[in-house]
């Protein structure tokens, strides 16, 4: 066999450069010019339900004729590879699904299947098949080797994961088959037929562009590894060995032991808190548990080294890392010790007013951890989030057995590239990351705020070459609970992006496919007679979503999506026209469903859209003689807001804290003068920020924050934040580089706290002598603090609006 004639799909891990230089301005351009001419591709898709052209055989492989079986499929039951006797199981359930026969599975390898007469034989694994030369080529990868020898077929990978992907390729590349979803009832789609032919296999070899892909959820596993993840992420913070046999048997790239946000478990606060609160974080002068610990404790050190080889000792036999994740929080120890300068191994010191500084304390820390860990286990390394105050890359060394898991949160905005200069803070600490540690994951979230279709693959089929430059692989984040109708399942999501969650997954195999055509690909073999109404559906939504100058981001709400990409583009009706047609041309009883299902999605949130009531407030124009203060007489003839109602609340649940807001305009400014009633003053919740972002920092304790949109530039708004510290922010959207112009003051009182603000109309690119409607809303953090039981975490606004949602904002009407 011609070395010439085989096929080689491959997107090969990038090397990674000492000193990467990227194009960005040019990547821009091309961005840029890619969204500005952007037109949906309706061409006709039919093809996409055929095998490829490419790699097809000569003379069919048979292997269903008649209604019986003519291949068996060939698996070792010596090797102990546990993913290779699923690859067998899959491919016998498939067939079976699909023709109704069930191929016999042998695990004999003789002369007598060389029998005249004999079935095929579909021979899965490299023990039966030991081609060095392409073996070379998928050398550690998870790829596969498809080949054909007369009435053997060979599917065989490096590792048995190779295999299982093979045979999803061979599957897939041979029916017009699709994992469309997890669903159990109607997430595969494909179409029964009573005879059975491969026809495509021939000399292909293919190889992942990532070592590790894969999403954050175990619940639905079986859809990822059939889309060639190997990545199975999920459960809580404690010990979740027992899912790990079953992603053994789909063929995990690790085995993990304990997840999430964990650091809690290792040195437990229900057993030590009581006797030993110097162990813990001490924060606003309180020590707390289930924070950060004090890490500058030398006790705490000692105890905590000794939990995690006691966890060691009673993990199961073979993993090959555990977890170490820090808590969800930006809160840290203010004892200090954990403030006081580091002395890093070169001798120089780092202040704690220095960005990397609670990075380089905990990775110090970790390494101290990992030095006792690795000693007894030196084979496990220890995963951890690189996350919050530690996706700063610190200014020491880090062990190698520390396997940072990088998390880029929260990403400003969704719509545009990672090198986009609002996101660009992310690439740029990743390349640092890389250069302190060879081996790196990372942790993303652009499964999430996708209960709307929020078109991403195009952003990240851009993103995705340039981060795994850097990387040894990817998952996301998403809503884990699993596809399905039952409480708490999240199939609702699934019948609006499925198509979204699918392309995203295939594009972590290899980013360098068309995003369109992978589209058209997935509508074709999941919709079959409705799949060109479904394509202009979708292709409307992202058309709409291109033009639109609105930021987005993970957290980002279906119902104001709906409100300003459908509705106000009026497209509604259009959109709505497109599923009607789709729900007439459909005969294939799942696609039916699932057109079904989209359709009531739509519905369901075009209805919440509409029915989306904000209130609206006359803010008088006012000339002061003078810069008003707090006592200004001025403020007698502001508006006033005084009901404040829950956030989340639809409007609908008055707040439990007083708060007051007066407002007005001299046609240059906006000015407010806001009251924040509390009963317990003294012990009023404030955060210390971290290092270097006193004004830069939300915290999560007692603060206000200010939201208003940009008259100028639908969908785009802004955030002013103070606390009663006069810690501050200002962000546009989510991008906290913006730095806009405004004024501010507080005071505090026995029972209130009271902030003075000024914000220039112009800072906003809002004019009231051309127009004098302005969108926004004040918002309440109150956060449960002092000795009252019933005392409890809300958050309240004006009308009730919620954070970051625009459609929630109410309406301020300028006088003139």
């Amino acid at each position: 066999m011609k070395k010439s004639l085989w096929l080689l799909i491959t997107v090969s891990v990038i090397a990674v450069a000492a000193e990467p230089q990227f194009p960005y301005d040019g990547k821009m351009k091309e961005w840029n010019d890619f969204i500005q001419g952007y037109k949906p591709d309706y061409s006709d898709s039919s093809k996409d339900l055929l095998p490829p052209e490419m790699n097809r055989f000569s003379t069919p492989f048979a292997v269903v004729k008649d209604g019986r079986a003519a291949a068996e499929i060939v698996v070792s039951d010596t090797t102990g590879l546990p993913a290779e006797k699923t690859a067998a199981l899959e491919l016998q359930k498939a067939v079976e699904q699909i023709t109704g026969v069930k191929l016999p599975i042998t695990h004999i390898w003789s002369g007598a299947l060389g029998k005249k007469g004999a079935r095929n034989r579909i021979v899965l694994g490299k023990s039966y098949r030991a081609n060095d030369a392409v073996l070379k080529r998928l050398s550690n990868s998870d790829g596969y080797a498809i080949e054909r020898d007369g009435d053997k077929l060979y599917v065989y990978g490096f590792n048995s994961k190779g295999t299982l992907n093979g045979v999803f390729a061979l599957l897939e590349n041979n029916t017009d088959i699709i994992w469309a979803r997890p669903h159990a009832q109607f997430g595969t789609v494909f179409t029964r037929k009573k005879d059975l032919d491969f026809v495509w296999g021939d000399q292909v070899v293919e190889r992942p562009a990532s070592v590790s892909r894969g999403w954050n959820g175990y619940a639905d596993l079986e859809w990822m590894a059939r889309n060639k993840c190997n990545g199975f992420y999920g459960g809580g913070g404690g010990d979740i060995s027992w899912m790990n046999a079953k992603k053994i048997e789909y063929g995990t790239h690790e085995v993990l032991y304990l997840f999430g946000h964990n650091i809690g478990h290792f040195v437990h606060a229900k057993k030590y808190f009581k006797d030993h609160p110097e162990y813990y974080s001490l924060v606003n002068g309180e020590r707390r548990p289930w924070r950060q610990y004090c890490f500058s404790n030398p006790e705490m050190k000692k105890v905590f080294i000794e939990n995690a080889l006691e966890f060691l000792r009673r993990a199961p036999e073979n993993i090959d890392g555990m977890h170490i994740d820090m808590d969800d929080t930006w809160e840290a120890c203010e004892c200090e010790k954990c403030l006081a300068p580091i002395r890093l191994p070169d001798g120089t010191t780092l202040p704690k007013e220095d960005p990397a500084f609670r990075s380089t304390q905990y990775f110090l820390f970790l390494n101290d951890v990992v030095a006792a860990t690795k000693k007894e286990f030196p084979n496990v390394f220890i995963k951890t989030l690189a996350y919050f105050s530690t996706a700063i890359p610190p200014k020491c060394a880090v062990d190698p057995m520390i396997r940072p898991t990088f998390a880029p949160y929260v990403r400003a905005n969704d719509k545009r590239p990672i090198f986009a200069p609002e996101n660009i803070v992310w690439l740029k600490r990743l390349q640092e990351w890389r250069k302190i540690s060879p081996k790196i994951d990372c942790y993303e979230y652009y499964g999430l705020g996708l209960e709307f279709p929020r078109p991403l693959a195009e952003v990240r089929a851009r993103d995705i070459p340039e981060m795994y430059r850097h990387l040894l692989g990817m998952g996301s984040e998403y809503r884990h609970n699993g596809d399905r109708d039952t409480p708490g399942g999240t199939a609702s999501t699934w019948d609006y992006s499925a198509m979204e969650f699918w392309v995203l997954t295939r594009l972590l195999w290899n980013p360098e496919q068309n995003v369109e055509q992978l589209r058209k690909y997935y509508i074709r073999r999941t919709f079959h007679e409705a799949a060109p109404m479904i394509e202009k559906f979708y292709g409307t939504i992202r058309r709409e979503w291109f033009k639109s100058l609105r930021a987005s981001t993970c957290g980002d709400n279906p119902v104001e999506l709906t409100k300003y990409i459908l509705q106000e583009t009026g497209m509604e009706q259009e959109l709505r026209g497109h599923l009607a047609e789709a729900g007439k041309a459909v005969k294939h009883p799942v696609s039916a469903e699932l057109v079904k299902r989209l359709s009531d999605r739509f519905e369901f949130y075009c209805k919440a859209a509409s029915e989306v009531k904000t209130p609206t407030l006359a803010v008088p124009l006012l000339r002061p003689d003078s810069k008003p203060g707090f006592d200004h007489e001025i403020w007698n003839g502001a508006a006033k807001i005084d009901d404040f109602k829950k956030a989340y609340s639809q409007g609908k649940i008055p707040s439990a804290h007083r708060t007051e807001a007066l407002l007005f305009h001299d046609s240059k400014n906006l000015y407010m003068n806001l009251k924040f009633y509390d009963a317990d003053m003294k012990n009023l919740n404030c955060k210390t920020p971290p290092a270097g972002k006193k004004n830069e920092f939300i915290p999560e304790s007692d603060h206000v924050e200010i939201f208003l949109c940009d008259p100028a530039n639908p969908g785009i708004y802004y955030l002013f934040s103070v606390d009663p510290n006069n810690v501050t922010s200002e962000l546009k959207g989510m991008d906290h580089s913006w730095n806009g112009k405004w004024e501010r003051s507080v005071r505090k009182f026995d029972d209130r706290w009271e902030v003075l603000v000024t914000i220039p109309l112009s800072t906003i690119h809002a004019d009231a002598a051309g127009g004098n409607l302005l969108r926004g809303t004040i918002l309440r953090e109150y956060h449960k603090h002092g000795t009252d039981k019933n005392s409890k975490r809300e958050y309240s606004s004006w009308g009730g609006a919620n954070h970051h949602q625009t459609l929630t904002f109410g309406t301020l009407n300028l006088m003139r």
